[in-house]
């Protein structure tokens, strides 16, 4: 299977071009010159790089929250398995709270805890409490990007961190302790 470059790329202000392009947009780039003409066309002050990562298309093994919709949720895009992940959460009308175009709390939550579940990716994992802050609101048309780190691990006890940002700017933290149980936890 032959690699390709992903790049996440981060537009620091609208293009304008034939269409207008996202605020973060995903580049597949093969080869990797593709990338110093794209970086040359856009002045500086456009854009930076979010993440680079070599990619070889096959799927992460994600053992937990399988049913888990990536529209509502997120969509992982790193994992460290038992270490960290980054969850991309793509808002969209589905997740208005208001006409002002501000996104519910709730889907903010969901994408955390998919983070923190996803780090420590096994499939009786689930979450025993949750202390959050939401720093500031999240916008309708605004990605999102959730990352975890493993705290702590006693037992069958895991703390994991969650941040969530917005181009650079941190809007949520959360802390969130989850269990993993010898069973399903719907499981007699």
């Amino acid at each position: 299977m032959s690699k390709k470059l992903v790049v996440f790329l981060e537009f620091k202000k609208e293009i304008l071009l034939t269409e207008t392009i996202p605020i973060i947009h995903t580049v597949i780039l093969q080869p990797a010159k593709d990338l110093v003409f794209l970086l040359n066309f856009l002045p500086e002050s456009y854009i930076r790089i979010f993440t680079i990562k070599s990619y070889s298309g096959g799927k992460m093994n994600i053992k937990t929250h399988n049913k888990i919709n990536p529209k509502l949720s997120g969509e992982v895009i790193e994992l460290a398995e038992g270490k960290t992940a980054t969850i991309k959460l793509e808002t969209n009308e589905d997740m208005l709270a208001d006409d002002k175009g501000l996104i519910h709390g709730g889907f903010i939550f969901s994408a955390a805890d998919y983070c923190a579940m996803v780090t420590i990716n096994h499939p009786n994992v689930v979450l025993g409490s949750a202390e959050v802050k939401f720093i500031k609101p999240l916008k309708i048309r605004e990605t999102a990007f959730f990352k975890s780190e493993v705290l702590n691990t006693e037992g069958k006890k895991v703390l994991v961190k969650v941040d969530g940002f917005k181009n650079d700017d941190k809007f949520f933290e959360g802390t969130f302790k989850c269990y993993v149980l010898d069973k399903h936890v719907l499981e007699p």
